[in-house]
């Protein structure tokens, strides 16, 4: 059976709707699909995909985050591909055809940028690139840098927020992005925090960051073995990424377990993608 991981952007969020690269985890636990029936709605990417292709999906893919934010209509849109084409032969195949569902003009505002489909396709640490044929999988460089990656309770409709976002500000953004990109790839981990942490000064400048998660970013902040928390996806509303010592993560453990923040994976736990 198929399983499917969950996705995290590190960096580029909003920066790959204008061209930008992107760095993404992916992590466990994984989606999986039931035998349970649902019903799709028509507009979501499953609903189009069906649509388009004269092809019927109606399984209920099982969630085990239990929350949003970690690339469940993506999941669902993958599931219901498999369903019909049976295996990945290329990646660029399913890029296009994800695509593809929103070619109609009604739909152009809230287009994805693709990037959550190959964060879940490759797995483990993704650079996402636009041709998608460059982008590539690849491991957590940094041995003494842990994270983990937490809810927040909030929840944006990443579809609504986007037919509404003005893609003007946005171009800005891949410059940062790549600085992040170039440090990853260096292993350099105090330039990597140090632009990470200009990517989202900017998003908090630029309004693209939820008001209450920041809130929360600065609270937690506040304990000293965290070095940095980053607000992740839509508005940076559904998950944070927090970064601490790898010898210091037990204590930033059972403090986020003492202010019952809700803890759904870390660095140990990324997981391989469908190719």
């Amino acid at each position: 059976m198929f399983k499917i991981p969950g996705k995290t952007f590190l960096v580029g969020e909003y920066g790959v709707l204008v061209g930008g690269k992107a760095l993404g985890l992916a992590t466990e636990p994984m989606f999986t699909l039931s035998d349970e029936p649902t019903e799709y709605h028509p507009k979501s990417a499953v609903g189009l995909f069906c649509n388009h292709q004269g092809f019927k999906f109606n399984s209920k893919v099982r969630n085990p985050y239990e929350v949003g934010g970690f690339g469940q209509s993506t999941a669902e849109f993958i599931f219901a591909w498999l369903g019909k084409n049976k295996k990945i032969n290329s990646l660029v195949e399913i890029f296009n055809d994800y695509l593809n569902l929103f070619t109609d003009q009604k739909l152009e505002n809230s287009k994805p940028s693709g990037a959550d489909l190959v964060i879940q396709v490759l797995g483990n640490v993704v650079f996402f690139a636009n041709p998608v044929e460059e982008s590539k999988s690849m491991s957590w460089p940094f041995r003494n840098l842990s994270f983990f990656i937490i809810s927040t309770g909030f929840k944006i409709k990443t579809h609504e927020h986007l037919e509404t976002l003005d893609r003007k500000k946005l171009f800005e953004l891949p410059s940062l992005s790549q600085n992040v990109l170039e440090s990853f790839l260096a292993r350099d981990e105090s330039l990597f925090l140090e632009h990470l942490k200009n990517w989202s000064k900017k998003l908090n400048e630029l309004s693209l960051q939820h008001t209450d998660v920041s809130k929360i970013k600065t609270e937690l902040e506040l304990f000293s073995k965290i070095k940095f928390v980053k607000p992740c996806g839509a508005l940076g509303a559904d998950v944070c990424l927090i970064f601490c010592d790898k010898n210091d993560k037990n204590e930033v453990k059972k403090h986020l377990i003492s202010k019952n923040i809700q803890i759904q994976s870390d660095e140990t736990q990324l997981a391989k993608g469908l190719l």
